[in-house]
């Protein structure tokens, strides 16, 4: 992770089973999840997306003929999940003093992101949030 690779590229590497690697992963991202604090925001304004990270070496030049570019990744249409390996990050960020959270969910859906939103917006009231 540190590296900053797909799951699958790791896996080949070490030759495991990608599989059992994106098992670990996940485990260590929940750890590192557990660890943060996830406090109310401070400001009243707030503004909140979701965005899909691709792990791969998008930019980087290849000069090893044993080290080719990646494929474009994730050819996939649609959101990502947790389960496919591009899961959504959720961000939320004061519009003033810019202080900002980040969360990875196991999905986008609604129903999965309003209640983090409302927790973390939630010393304004539910009154002051305009979910699309």
């Amino acid at each position: 992770m540190a590296k900053v690779e797909s799951t699958l590229h790791l896996a080949q590497e070490l030759d495991i089973d990608r599989k059992h690697l994106l098992q670990r992963r996940h485990i260590i991202q929940d750890l590192a999840a557990s660890a943060c604090i996830r406090a109310p925001m401070s400001e009243e304004v707030t503004e909140v997306d979701e965005m899909y990270q691709n792990a791969g070496e998008k930019g980087i030049k290849h000069p090893d003929p044993n080290d080719p570019p990646r494929r474009r990744g994730n050819q996939t249409r649609g959101h990502g999940t947790w389960d496919s390996d591009r899961p959504p990050v959720l961000g939320i960020i004061g519009r003033e003093n810019g202080q900002i959270q980040l969360e990875v969910k196991h999905n986008s859906a609604r129903k999965d992101l309003e209640p983090t939103v409302h927790t973390r917006t939630s010393r304004w009231g539910v009154g002051a949030i305009a979910l699309r």
